[in-house]
Parts: structure tokens; C-alpha cells; sequence
């Protein structure tokens, strides 16, 4: 499993299951993380039941470590996770962390990175 060793931002329920999803947003105490971020998946009795680090393959621009809002599609239930860092809407496979961008590059002007 990988080590956890950010901040989390933002949550989400999962529309099937009654999870709880949390990223990490990829800052501690000393600053800025390297990737990967962390996705955690959470029982509704509060026991972590995956911890899986969100990655994404060739030919997709590679993820983040700064993960900011989540949701499930309604249609869909797709995870979508905003990489802050990398500009980028991705979708999560959140048994895996495989991601694949859905959406990007999302313009973030300088003085918000």
C-alpha cells in the first residue's frame, strides 16, 4: 500500500456503495509533494478499505500530486478527480488509481499555483 504523507482535500460519497472518497492534496508540513497523489476509499463505518496512489499511462500527460474536488458522474459513476497541479480533469478507477484524463488542459493562472 502507499504511504499517505499529505494533506487530503475534498470528498465525495460514492452513489452505489456509501464510501467515502479523499485525495490527498500533495502538501505537508515541509511543502510541496512529488506525485503520486493518494486516493483513499473509506467504509461508512470509517475503516480505510483501499489506498490506492492515482497514476495515469502514456499518452496522457502524467498526474499531479495536487488532486482538489471530486465527484461521480450521475450518469456514468465515473470517479473524476480535478488535478490541480497538472491542469487536467481525470478519471479514476478508484480499485486501481488508473487514471486517464477526461478532460484538459484547464487553464490556472499563475498566481493561484
Amino acid at each position: 500500500m502507499p504511504a499517505a504523507t499529505g494533506s487530503v482535500e475534498g470528498l465525495t460519497v460514492g452513489p452505489d456503495d456509501g464510501n467515502i472518497y479523499v485525495p490527498t492534496f500533495g502538501f505537508n508540513t515541509q511543502g510541496a509533494l512529488s506525485p503520486p497523489a493518494v486516493l483513499f476509499v473509506i467504509s461508512p463505518d470509517g475503516k480505510v478499505i483501499n489506498k490506492v496512489n492515482i497514476t495515469t499511462a502514456p499518452p496522457d500527460p502524467p498526474a499531479s500530486a495536487h488532486m482538489l474536488r471530486l465527484a461521480f458522474n450521475p450518469v456514468t459513476k465515473d470517479l473524476l478527480v480535478l488535478d490541480f497541479g497538472a491542469g487536467m480533469v481525470l478519471k479514476v478507477d478508484p480499485k486501481t488509481g488508473q487514471a486517464t484524463k477526461f478532460a484538459g488542459p484547464i487553464r490556472v493562472p499563475a498566481s493561484m499555483r
